[in-house]
């Protein structure tokens, strides 16, 4: 049902989850949890993988399933669709973002990060947890570039050294506006890199 944290989940292999017909577009079953995190929570567990098998040498990482769905289908949690409509969620973001950046054929090389909890004086603070925050800094075609991992359910203040301005294509939690009913169905949206390398990651964010 339509609940950030439900109480229960469906039987998926009960055939009356299906409203009687396999077909999901005929919206006849039981539709996907579309208030939920869980969609970014997945999304945000995928690009850390993907992200720690990349650091570890491994050259090819896929991704299961494009659309599940109530039974005879497979696992709908799974899905990186809402397999009534078709529209992607916060996991097909997440595959799409690291295939069409990092995940090109085009040769890389990953550079150690480094994720401290300093402030501007760099001294202690704690507005980030570094264990909750995945960093994997890569060069490819001459450019440089940053993949980050939010791994907390709340926002985190990140300041990236060496960085001055820029942009990041972020996906987390929307917890305003309007899409913050449906939060793991929002789009990508492009956000600004300050002149001192600030950049803020909502919850589950992935940029």
């Amino acid at each position: 049902g339509g609940q950030t944290l439900p109480d229960n989940c469906p039987n998926w292999q009960d055939p009356r989850t299906a409203g009687g017909t396999p077909n999901l577009a005929a919206h006849s079953g039981i539709g996907p949890n579309r208030a939920t995190w869980s969609w970014n929570a997945a999304a945000a567990v995928f690009a850390l993988g993907y992200t720690t098998l990349a650091e570890l040498g491994y050259k090819y990482v896929g991704a299961d399933q494009l659309v599940g769905g109530t039974w005879p289908d497979n696992e709908p949690a799974v899905s990186a669709l809402d397999w009534q409509t078709g529209e992607p969620n916060a996991k097909y973001w997440a595959v799409h973002l690291l295939a069409t950046t990092v995940g090109t054929a085009a040769p890389k090389t990953i550079v150690h990060s480094v994720v401290a909890n300093t402030n501007s004086s760099g001294r202690s603070s704690s507005d980030v947890d570094p264990s909750r925050v995945h960093v994997m800094a890569y060069i490819m075609a001459g450019a440089k570039g940053i993949v980050l991992v939010n791994q907390q359910q709340i926002s985190q203040n990140l300041t990236l050294n060496g960085v001055r301005s820029g942009t990041a294509t972020v996906i987390e939690v929307a917890t305003s506006g309007p899409r913050a009913s449906e939060p793991g169905f929002g789009p990508p949206v492009v956000r600004s890199v300050s002149s001192d390398g600030a950049l803020t990651l909502g919850p589950f964010g992935i940029a």
